[in-house]
């Protein structure tokens, strides 16, 4: 029997706590609503992290799935050529799977608008590696995976809904990829994502007879074999291998911390202004408990009791907190940069998620009310029962803890609002950056030209040349130009050069270069200056000479002691293909102004800008300038385009100046949580101040009937309760600047052109934190001297 003594014990508690907060409805609503905005908050951030960090990916015996690279001569990260990639194949001892990769991009048509769809090419057991089955059909085979094999192509599962009206015939349908016939022999089931979220994957068909090794552009998975450690892999294969979740996060982890550390803060906050409400809520109870412990009851007991109805608040502010979380989950994801989740299962509240909820709202009640339950079922109890009037509320302790969580709230809120301000200003020192060309009334757009339509050089020259005219004669058009990327910060090709005259001090000295290819007009369209020599002109032909423009950047790491004009650069030749010509000597005739060619919070790269009609390229931008709203051409420019070749898609269309915001989405997104989170913390700061000045306007009440009786005026114990006020506030900054000197330094990497001390910041937020205060105590204060004297005597 005495096996279930502890069982009836708890269920007395609980049922004596529910009948209690059913008794006080609004503290139990304020108390649950408040602990909601805390948890539901780190719930939702915690969601993201378990998508990302924790949760498994959607493949099968994902801890199992590994990226591969070989090593460059520093030891990092080295992707494949066709070549090494074939003879890692064949040599494989180590993995029980390994498939090659690379990015692409696939032009679909055959309906009324062509469609440009991102995608990959495979090996043929790529999704061998993975572990995936497709929803439909079937996967790629080992005789799909030849250079002479029919083409094939596998959907992904929104591409398959979007473009084919999910269309269950659509295995062993033909459709038009590149311009030529293709079969569909499967779709992906819903969940699947990788890395960057690809619509369209086909074989990568390595042709053996002709594979090279001058284009590295090829990555790698594997699947370890049964019983095989990551480390023993390791030491097999040579290179580096890592698991796929940190080879997909890059800086994710750091980000994510920082925001839950915020969301954390958030309810430590809420947890401090609750327990708040509980002394105040326990000081009105102390008849109650001294009558129970005069009866018997040992403050073990009437702890247990108290705190069993702190942790029915915390978790009914936990279910409330679910609810907020369900919708932020809905949201987020329009929120959080894709780069953050890129890889990752979707998220949801899944068992994870809601056990960590749980386990954070038992830990919040025992947190918010340990303290003030232990301290309102002191031995001093059954004094009570021998005070007439003013009670244990006007003990020393009680005042010294309710003091001492002022000083917390305050010192917690100028840590969440310092790292909220440096994100702040980065953001606004971001936006400030002179990026080297001007953005408005500029659109670019893809123009997706399939090799296929247009097979080297001379078909892309003239194709170009043709678009070029065409949309050129558009009246709201004052010029045009062709590039590889439509933003600075979009080219894709880096590689190495050599100057005539200026051999290599060493075989392993490299000299590395951004490349573009641009047309005539690209730095007029761009507005980008010129500062030495000219820009191409519409001699720079097929037939002239081979002749480049670099930046200023260049000449400073390359050329800093001779005149840049003149030299000539030995680049390998681009033949409107996949396949790299013969290295051969172009001259450079101009020096322009630096871009932001990695966004706006990168350093200025050596660049080399290229002829586009000496060395096109297929998949090109088309970047207009134009003297009237940049979206109000597009429809004039699709039907110029498609009057040229209604197979080629257009995709992409942005003004350039929504691409400059979109490339500061990532530190505009941490700055607006960041601000969120930060102004949650003010106003809970600001109701927690007001709270405590409250109560001890209303325990002064008598002594301050007794002032004023006596003479004092409004002022000076207006005075009293305000200098109360910014002792407590004074004692929180400075514990909170010793806390937020040592965490904004994790920020110190996320941050642009501002310092993680900066003083500026401090002192902001040290002052808002200051007024608040100020306001805070003065409502209460203020009512208190305006009641007559004689009233506030009788207060006792």
């Amino acid at each position: 029997m005495k096996l279930f003594l502890p069982l009836v014990s708890f269920s007395q508690d609980l049922r004596y706590g529910l009948r209690t907060l059913r008794n006080s409805p609004g503290f139990a609503t304020v108390t649950a609503l408040t602990l909601a905005l805390g948890i539901g908050a780190n719930t939702a951030i915690f969601s993201v992290i378990d998508s990302v960090m924790l949760g498994p990916l959607p493949y099968k015996d994902s801890d199992r799935v590994v990226a591969v690279w070989d090593k460059d001569p520093h030891g990092g990260r080295k992707g494949y050529s066709s070549a090494s990639l074939l003879e890692r194949r064949e040599q494989n001892r180590v993995f029980q799977n390994f498939a090659g990769w690379a990015t692409a991009a696939f032009n679909l048509s055959g309906q009324d608008v062509p469609d440009h769809v991102d995608g990959m090419l495979v090996s043929w057991d790529f999704f061998n590696t993975l572990g995936v089955t497709p929803a439909l059909g079937r996967s790629f085979t080992a005789d799909d995976d030849r250079p002479e094999a029919p083409r094939v192509a596998m959907l992904s599962h929104g591409l398959w809904q979007r473009r084919f009206g999910a269309d269950q015939g659509i295995v062993g349908r033909s459709v038009t990829v590149d311009g030529q016939n293709c079969t569909v022999i499967g779709v992906m089931p819903r969940p699947f994502r990788f890395f960057y979220g690809p619509e369209m994957w086909m074989p990568l068909a390595l042709n053996r007879t002709s594979a090279g090794r001058d284009v590295i552009y090829l990555s790698a998975i594997g699947r370890l074999r049964p019983g095989v450690s990551l480390i023993g892999t390791r030491a097999q294969w040579g290179g580096l291998v890592e698991p796929m979740r940190a080879a997909s996060r890059q800086e994710q982890p750091r980000i994510l911390l920082v925001l839950f550390g915020a969301v954390g803060f958030v309810l430590l906050i809420a947890c401090v202004n609750v327990a708040n409400l509980f002394l105040a809520k326990a000081a009105a109870r102390q008849r109650e408990l001294a009558v129970r412990a005069s009866l018997g009851a040992s403050r073990i007991r009437l702890v247990r009791q108290l705190l069993t109805e702190s942790i029915l608040l915390a978790l009914a502010g936990g279910l409330l907190g679910l609810l907020l979380a369900f919708w932020l989950v809905q949201l987020l994801p329009a929120l959080v940069p894709p780069v953050l989740l890129s890889g990752s299962p979707e998220m949801t509240l899944n068992w994870r998620v809601l056990a960590f909820t749980f386990a954070l709202s038992i830990l919040t009640g025992l947190f918010f009310g340990v303290f003030p339950a232990w301290s309102a079922c002191s031995p001093d109890l059954h004094e009570v029962l021998k005070e007439g009037g003013r009670t244990m509320s006007d003990a020393s302790g009680h005042t010294r803890l309710r003091n001492a969580l002022v000083v917390v709230e305050v010192a917690l809120s100028l840590v969440l609002l310092a790292c909220a301000g440096l994100m702040i200003r980065s953001l606004v020192a971001m936006q400030s950056v002179d990026l080297g060309f001007r953005p408005d009334h500029m659109l670019t757009m893809r123009l997706m030209a399939a090799e296929a339509r247009y097979p080297g050089a001379a078909p892309l020259r003239a194709f170009y040349l043709q678009v070029l005219q065409r949309v050129s004669s558009i009246a709201a058009i004052r010029s045009a130009s062709i590039s590889l990327g439509g933003a600075p910060w979009e080219t894709e090709i880096a590689g190495e050069f050599d100057i005539a005259g200026h051999p290599r001090a060493s075989s392993s000295e490299m000299r590395a270069a951004a490349f573009e290819t641009v047309t005539q007009d690209y730095f007029r369209t761009m507005g980008i200056a010129l500062r030495r020599g000219r820009f191409f002109t519409f001699t720079d032909d097929e037939n002239g000479q081979r002749v480049v423009i670099v930046n200023q950047t260049f000449v400073s790491m390359y050329l800093s002691k001779d005149e840049p004009l003149g030299q000539k650069l030995l680049i390998r030749e681009l033949t409107g293909t996949r396949q790299i010509g013969r290295q051969i000597g172009m001259e450079i005739v101009g020096v322009v102004a630096d871009v932001k060619f990695g966004g706006p919070a990168a350093n200025s790269v050596p660049f080399i800008y290229m002829n586009a009609i000496q060395s096109p390229l297929a998949n090109s931008a088309i970047t207009l300038r134009t003297s009237a709203e940049p979206m109000s051409v597009v429809k004039s420019v699709r039907a110029a385009l498609a009057q040229i070749d209604r197979e080629t898609p257009v995709a992409r269309v942005r003004p350039m100046d929504q691409i400059v915001v979109d490339s500061m989405a990532q530190p505009r997104t941490q700055a607006w949580l960041m601000g969120v989170f930060a102004a949650i913390a003010l106003a809970l700061a600001a109701v927690g101040n007001y709270g405590v000045m409250s109560y001890l306007v209303a325990q002064s009440t008598h002594d301050m009937g007794i002032h004023m009786a006596l003479g004092a005026s409004a002022w000076n114990v207006l005075r009293l309760v305000l200098r109360k006020a910014i002792l407590l506030t004074g004692a929180g900054l400075l514990l909170g600047l010793a806390g937020a000197l040592a965490v904004t330094r994790m920020l110190s990497t996320m941050l642009f052109h501002v310092k993680a001390t900066d003083p500026w910041t401090f002192v902001a937020v040290s002052l808002l934190l200051v007024f608040v205060a100020l306001v805070a105590a003065f409502i209460p204060a203020r009512r208190v001297t305006q009641i007559d004297p004689v009233v506030a005597l009788r207060c006792e």
